[in-house]
């Protein structure tokens, strides 16, 4: 389910209505990243369909199911949609880590509040809390985040709307206006996050940056991915990095005063040149009479 929302993610939202001028606002672009993960929810259900899956517990129900974490990068923001508890993170110059996303996490007072509403059950294992059908965790499939794509055996509630279900498809969406002061966006799922936090994947890029040696962008991913493992890591582990260029647009009201001061300097300057050639050339003219 992975593999197929990443090869339709783009499919999808290239043809979104939102994506279609280059004047749409930083807005109603998450709207249209919501939109193109709810298309995909759709399209994974009816591969379930097709393939006789029932939204029941039966023998041979395919439980499986996608965290999803993605970035659209404008000119002048990240504007971030995810689900589940792969992240966003964003690292700046100065070694500072900005969360881009929020861990959906059935703990969680408003996820946990919606899973019991379902029918669900929470239970804590080795300090990490899963979702499952039954008192007992044992007697049934269970699953460590309240929202994703997939899991259909999670949302099979008939008496709830596909946002009232244990697991939803419903992703959160952060808007972050761009500043020059942003180095590196590393996008990963839990497999990393799990055993290595926000701020120790900042210092490990620093580190690595701080031989003065160029490093590629898969150099970084792959540095990060050795770490998971050796740290402890059982899960896969998916880790993309990329080095932000400059904002081509101001991020700052400060900024914006700034190029509109410089603009009208600029501006002024050229004018009093027009009007000095002006000048010399009536000059000229008198003289010529």
């Amino acid at each position: 389910m992975a593999r197929f929302t990443r090869d339709r993610f783009v499919d999808i939202l290239t043809t979104d209505h939102a994506t279609q001028t280059e004047s749409t606002g930083a807005h109603d672009l998450g709207k249209a990243l919501q939109r193109t993960l709810l298309k995909i929810e759709q399209e994974l259900r009816w591969t379930s369909d097709e393939e006789k899956r029932t939204d029941s517990m039966s023998e041979g129900y395919d439980c499986s199911g996608t965290t999803a974490v993605v970035c659209l990068v404008t000119p002048s923001h990240f504007i971030v949609a995810n689900l589940g508890d792969s992240r966003a993170v964003l690292m700046t110059r100065s070694s500072e880590c900005l969360a881009l996303s929020h861990d959906h996490k059935p703990a969680n007072d408003v996820e946990s509040k919606r899973v019991k509403a379902a029918g669900g059950y929470l239970s804590i294992d080795g300090g990490t809390p899963y979702i499952h059908h039954f008192p007992t965790r044992s007697l049934s499939p269970s699953i460590s985040v309240s929202r994703a794509l997939g899991d259909f055996i999670f949302k099979a509630n008939e008496d709830k709307g596909p946002m009232e279900q244990m697991v939803i498809p419903d992703a959160d969406v952060t808007i972050t206006e761009r500043s020059s002061n942003h180095q590196f966006l590393v996008l990963a799922c839990d497999g990393l996050w799990d055993v290595v936090s926000n701020d120790a994947v900042a210092s490990s890029i620093q580190q690595v940056m701080s031989d003065g040696a160029t490093h590629s962008c898969d150099d970084i991913a792959q540095g990060l991915v050795n770490e998971a493992i050796t740290s402890g890591s059982r899960d896969n582990v998916t880790v993309v990095v990329s080095i932000l260029p400059l904002p081509v647009v101001p991020s700052s009201p400060s900024e914006n005063k700034t190029i509109a001061a410089t603009q009208k300097e600029a501006a002024a300057a050229t004018q009093e040149k027009s009007d000095e050639q002006e000048e010399k050339s009536d000059e000229q003219e008198e003289k010529s009479d």
